[in-house]
C-alpha cells in the first residue's frame, strides 16, 4: 500500500509539471529500501526535488548509530588498559633501581679488576726482583767447582816443601792463594757466601750427611767433618756441604 501510494504521488507531481520543457526521471526505488524510507529520488534536468537530502540524513543518522557501540567499547578497553599499566612514577623508579643495580654492578666490578691489577703488578715485580736477585745462580754454581779446586791445590803442596825456601814453588802457591781469595771476594760482592758447617748441629737444609763415626768428645749429631764446603746465594742454597757427624760411641 506504502509503494502504491508513493508511485500516486510520485504521478501526480509529474502531471504538474507537465507543461515544463522536459518529463520528470523516476529514478529506481530498489536501492533505497535498505533504508526502511520507501520514498523514492525525483530527479528533474540536474536537481533532487525532495528524497536526496532525507536519504543523506538517514545515512548519517545510521552510520552515527553504528558507530556509537564500537567507540563506547574501545573507550573502554582503553580505560582497562590503563588500569593495568603502572603509573609514570612507578616506571621512574623501577628504572631508577634498575639504572642504581647496574651502577654498584659495574662498580664491583671495576674493583675486582683493579684489585687483580694490582695483585699482578706485585707478583710480576716480585718475579722480576727475585729474577735479578738469582740471575748468576747457575754460574755462580759452576764457579763453585773451581773454587774446590784451587783450595785442593793449595793444600796438595807440603808445608815442609814450603819453609825449605823454594822460591819457585813458593811464587806458585802464593799465586794459587792469591787467585782463591780474589776469587772469593767476588763471591761476597755477589752475596755467595760460605756455609759455615764444622763444629755445628747438622741441619738437612743446610747440610749432606755422607757418614757417621763415633766421637766420644762430642755429641751426637754434630758435625766433625767436612769434606765439601757448602755455598749460598743471597738465602737460597747453591749447595749443601757434603760431612760426617758424629755418633754416641
Amino acid at each position: 500500500n506504502t509503494r502504491m501510494t508513493t508511485r500516486r504521488l510520485i504521478k501526480a507531481t509529474c502531471r504538474a509539471f507537465a507543461g515544463l520543457r522536459s518529463r520528470p526521471v523516476l529514478t529506481s526505488t530498489r536501492n533505497y529500501h535498505s533504508f526502511n524510507l520507501g520514498r523514492p529520488s525525483l530527479v528533474y534536468g540536474n536537481r533532487h526535488l525532495f528524497s536526496r537530502a532525507l536519504l543523506r540524513d538517514a545515512e548519517a543518522k545510521q552510520s552515527e548509530n553504528t558507530k556509537v557501540e564500537p567507540e563506547t567499547e574501545t573507550k573502554e578497553g582503553a580505560e582497562k588498559a590503563e588500569e593495568g599499566k603502572p603509573s609514570e612514577v612507578e616506571t621512574l623508579k623501577l628504572e631508577v633501581q634498575a639504572a642504581e643495580k647496574n651502577a654498584a654492578d659495574l662498580k664491583d666490578r671495576l674493583a675486582r679488576s683493579l684489585a687483580e691489577m694490582e695483585n699482578l703488578r706485585e707478583r710480576t715485580r716480585r718475579d722480576v726482583a727475585q729474577a735479578n736477585k738469582f740471575a748468576v745462580q747457575g754460574f755462580a754454581k759452576d764457579l763453585l767447582e773451581v773454587s774446590d779446586n784451587l783450595a785442593r791445590a793449595t793444600e796438595a803442596v807440603p808445608k815442609e816443601l814450603l819453609e825449605k825456601g823454594d822460591e819457585h814453588i813458593k811464587a806458585l802457591h802464593e799465586g794459587v792463594v792469591i787467585t782463591e781469595k780474589s776469587l772469593h771476594t767476588v763471591f761476597a760482592k755477589h752475596k755467595i757466601t760460605r756455609i759455615e758447617a764444622f763444629d755445628k748441629p747438622f741441619d738437612p737444609n743446610f747440610h749432606e750427611g755422607l757418614f757417621e763415626y763415633p766421637d766420644a768428645n762430642k755429641e751426637a749429631g754434630i758435625v766433625g767433618q767436612v769434606v765439601q764446603e757448602g755455598w749460598m746465594l743471597h738465602e737460597r742454597v747453591l749447595r749443601p756441604s757434603k760431612v760426617g757427624t758424629t755418633k754416641s760411641a
